[in-house]
């Protein structure tokens, strides 16, 4: 097994440098975890780097390093590749899919991707960036993070909806580039929220890791959060699915409808 343990420095295509921190690698199949913004991934992330720090197995999260470094996603190039391998490993934290035409071969890894309405997802974006979503402390990323917050807060959640219409690029990007291409385990939010130990207990066996229930039911319960009425001030704002009918107009959901009905279809959501 190739070992790529160690400190490294990911440069990107601005020019712009971040650290991760490779751990030891672990003798199992390497699975990746995508999803989009706003899905559950971060609850998806935690829960799987939970139960592999219980289970002593390495996980990566170069997109959250590269955040929290203040550098902005969109800008990884293939010089992440060099960090991507087949066995050891478990990556998480990807929440669109890798913005350059990566060498890596997915159908050598287990591929899970988390999926959610997207008209919930601009609904749940649109609270984020007003006030919960979190902000670097440093980088070019804190000032785009900032800005998106003060333009986000000037406008009605039907404003910025109909400007958000572009999530269906990402949402066909996956599509395109990962689903039609590679064999991949697909999980709605629903499966996430509503029932985390079986989803959990799926996902391991799915990525074929050392089966432990007791650590499932303990992940699963100290992540099984669901609040008992919305509250736009925090990171999980609420859970119930079709909330988007709550704040969205008639016309603009007529919109959205028509815009993601192909994606909508293709994960089996209904448009009503």
């Amino acid at each position: 097994m190739t070992s790529i343990q160690g400190t490294h420095v990911i440069r990107c295509k601005n020019g712009q440098t971040f650290q991760i921190q490779v751990p030891p690698p672990a003798d199992i199949r390497s699975f990746f975890a995508f999803s989009l913004h706003k899905a559950g991934s971060t609850l998806m992330m935690n829960i799987l780097a939970d139960y592999c720090k219980y289970m002593n197995l390495p996980t990566l999260s170069p997109y959250s390093e590269a955040f929290s470094q203040g550098v902005s996603t969109a800008q990884i190039g293939n010089d992440l590749d060099r960090l991507l391998m087949p066995r050891g490993y478990g990556y998480l934290g990807f929440r669109h899919m890798l913005p350059y035409n990566s060498k890596y071969d997915f159908s050598r890894s287990t591929v899970f991707f988390l999926v959610r309405d997207p008209r919930d997802i601009i609904v749940s974006l649109y609270f984020s960036l007003m006030r919960s979503h979190p902000i670097p402390t440093r980088g070019s990323t804190r000032d785009e993070m900032l800005k998106k917050r003060q333009e986000t807060q000037k406008l009605s959640i039907d404003e910025f909806a109909l400007n958000n219409i572009k999530l269906v690029n990402f949402i066909n990007n996956y599509i395109e580039r990962l689903l039609k291409k590679h064999p991949v385990h697909i999980f709605k939010y629903e499966d996430i929220i509503f029932d985390k130990t079986q989803w959990l207990t799926d996902m391991v066996n799915k990525a074929q890791l050392p089966l432990n229930e007791s650590a499932i039911e303990r992940v699963a319960e100290k992540h099984d959060i669901r609040p008992e009425r919305e509250d736009p001030n925090q990171h999980i704002r609420q859970v119930t699915p079709g909330n988007f009918r709550k704040h969205l107009s008639t016309e603009t959901i007529r919109t959205l409808n028509d815009t993601f009905s192909e994606p909508m279809k293709h994960f089996g959501y209904q448009l009503h």
